[in-house]
């Protein structure tokens, strides 16, 4: 009924005002004060007061003599906003002079969604409104931009802040962080407490480190389709089918024949074996490669200049499966140079009886020099390796490293093989053993940003006078928590 309803408005703006009046002690005495305008008991009326009763709606009475009920509908205005695609409507009570801006922010705090910058007000013609403009009066709007009807499922990108490896959920457009983060943890089977769920600042700047800024637990997804994660350990892994459709994606770029025509031009122009240790080769190796697979490892979510070792890490609980090997394989067939994905260096070489030749590093022949002195050569004790994460995260915790105990004499397969022992993996397929090439880049006077960051060993190179080597294909956090 209108009339019933009107009255039920009329009667809640009076219990508000009065509630008002009630709550604010200046307004309390200044109501007591036209109540009793004097204190002397003399001066009070001796006709007894009518006590105060709501009055209909629309009639004028005791509700009118209420301080502030007149000013209050004064200084209100109604602006009833229509979505201008969906029809949806939304009544909103402002203050008379009200920015659309300020409308903006409470929509969006009434409606939980937004942003206010995703917003647009147009008034009855279609023109679209300055956020400066105030309302002096009531008005029908029009608004596109976020919904205004109830919460809509929608789907989020969720991605590891380390590797870019994603998951996607279901969730409502209306859904704050933590309730976000709450169903991530059960997706992922991990403590709530271990994970935050924010976004990555200066990812677009090639220059730039990836830098984690987490959200406050009680923000809103805000019209948001994309949100990282990031615990003590990576989160998000490559499933099985994922990672092989992601490299038969690879295959195709690299079977492409305008990239098969650039890299037989390159190794026409850089005879191998020997070619392998040029830097001017592996940094234009480096950027055919690059460019050949920067469109599929962006469409899966790994940009950047680390995007194919981010990638690798992905990789990591499927990485010793069969059928990743055999993909791994094709690959290498393709790229003509590589083993496991990487450039590796080359063997050294040996003499008939199967020694290491006089081309040593000049610590191996000191060494070598030593034992041949000796009458009775003793064999060499053992050497303790220390193991090193690859890659780490500027804004996070540096990787813990790894010891490994192995014979002098052991060669990169048998220190791979300790390593997996160590961290209880099966199979040491996924474990890359590396260099970093920055400070042979720079002596060759290379771009800093050339893309080859590192370089692999070959299986079977011996350790000789090394004692620390890097690693990628395992995420040492995680092995060893």
């Amino acid at each position: 009924d209108a009339e019933l309803l009107a009255e039920a408005e009329a009667a809640f703006k009076l219990v508000s005002s009065a509630y008002e009046v009630l709550g604010d002690e200046g307004k309390r005495a200044a109501y007591n004060h036209t109540l009793r305008p004097s204190s002397k008991p003399s001066e009070v009326p001796e006709k007894r007061r009518e006590p105060r009763t709501t009055a209909p709606a629309g009639s004028g009475g005791q509700r009118d003599r209420w301080p502030g009920a007149e000013s209050t509908r004064m200084t209100e205005v109604i602006l009833t906003v229509s979505h201008a695609i969906s029809g949806e409507e939304v009544k909103m009570a402002m203050n008379k002079g009200t920015t659309v801006m300020g409308l903006k922010r409470a929509m969006c705090k009434k409606l939980k969604r937004g942003p206010p910058e995703s917003m647009d007000i147009c008034d009855q013609s279609g023109n679209i409104m300055e956020d400066s403009h105030r309302f002096s009066a009531d008005e029908a709007l029009y608004c596109v931009g976020i919904g205004l009807g109830p919460p809509k499922p929608v789907t989020v990108e969720v991605r590891d802040h380390r590797t870019g490896a994603r998951l996607i959920l279901e969730v409502l457009d209306t859904s704050s962080i933590e309730s976000i983060r709450r169903k991530v943890a059960k997706e992922l089977k991990v403590k709530e407490k271990e994970i935050q769920v924010g976004q990555q600042k200066s990812a677009q700047q090639k220059s730039a480190a990836r830098r984690f800024e987490a959200f406050p637990s009680d923000e809103l997804l805000n019209g948001r389709r994309t949100v990282y994660v990031q615990g003590n350990n990576i989160l998000i892994y490559l499933s099985l089918d994922q990672a092989l459709q992601l490299q038969r994606d690879l295959i195709v770029d690299y079977g492409k024949p305008p990239f098969q025509l650039q890299l037989d031009a390159l190794l026409k122009e850089y005879p191998m074996p020997q070619s392998l240790t040029s830097m001017k080769f592996r940094e234009a190796f480096g950027r055919i490669v690059r460019e050949a697979q920067r469109k599929t490892l962006a469409r899966w979510g790994f940009e950047g200049d680390f995007a194919a070792q981010n990638m690798m890490a992905a990789f990591g609980k499927v990485a010793q499966t069969p059928e990743v090997y055999g993909l791994s394989l094709e690959i290498d067939k393709l790229l003509k140079i590589t083993t496991g994905g990487m450039i590796a260096m080359p063997a050294k070489p040996k003499s008939k009886d199967g020694q290491p030749a006089k081309q040593e590093t000049f610590q191996a022949a000191q060494d070598k020099a030593k034992v041949e002195s000796r009458s009775a050569p003793k064999p060499k004790p053992p050497v303790t390796i220390t193991v090193r994460q690859a890659v780490d995260e500027d804004d996070g915790p540096p990787a813990p490293t790894l010891k490994v105990t192995l014979p002098a004499d052991a060669t990169m397969r048998k220190l791979k093989q300790a390593i997996a022992e160590k961290v209880g993996m099966k199979r040491a397929s996924s474990i890359k053993l590396v260099f970093a090439l920055h400070g042979k880049a720079q002596k060759a006077g290379l771009s800093p940003d050339s893309g080859m960051t590192f370089a692999s060993f070959k299986d079977d190179e011996l350790i000789g006078s090394r004692r620390e080597v890097l690693m990628i294909g395992i995420d040492l956090r995680e092995a060893l928590s």
